[in-house]
């Protein structure tokens, strides 16, 4: 029977989630009262905690993802990555400690998250 090279492989899918902290901003948060805002006008969103952290979550997450794809091949599906066998191991590994160092991050944001929020001035 004759191989189609897949045999040896494994696919693998990173999956990175995070709050996008967001919530939809009124006339109040700009200082005006219900109904001072022309209904023309859409007020878009604040952010709920400082770009910092934003920046940090973004950097973390794409290191595990640069890490995946320069120790991996595309695959057929989308956002699906193609790991040899022999592989596996070591790049699980490797994606296990930054997951780690993630979740650190995410601990160390939940716990300081009251003194990161902004309040209007």
């Amino acid at each position: 029977m004759k191989k189609n090279g897949f045999e040896e492989m494994v696919a693998i899918q990173l999956a990175v989630r995070s709050w996008p902290g967001e919530a939809k901003l009124s006339a109040e948060d700009l200082g005006l009262k219900d109904g001072e805002v022309p209904e023309i006008f859409y007020l878009g969103n604040k952010k709920l905690y400082p770009q910092e952290w934003r920046q940090l979550f973004s950097q973390l997450s794409s290191r595990a993802r640069n890490y995946l794809n320069d120790s991996s091949y595309p695959f057929v599906v989308e956002y699906v990555r193609a790991i040899p066998k022999r592989n596996l191991a070591r790049v699980v590994e490797r994606l296990e400690e930054l997951k780690a160092e993630y979740l650190a991050r995410a601990d160390e944001f939940f716990h300081s998250f009251p003194s990161c929020t902004w309040e209007r001035q």
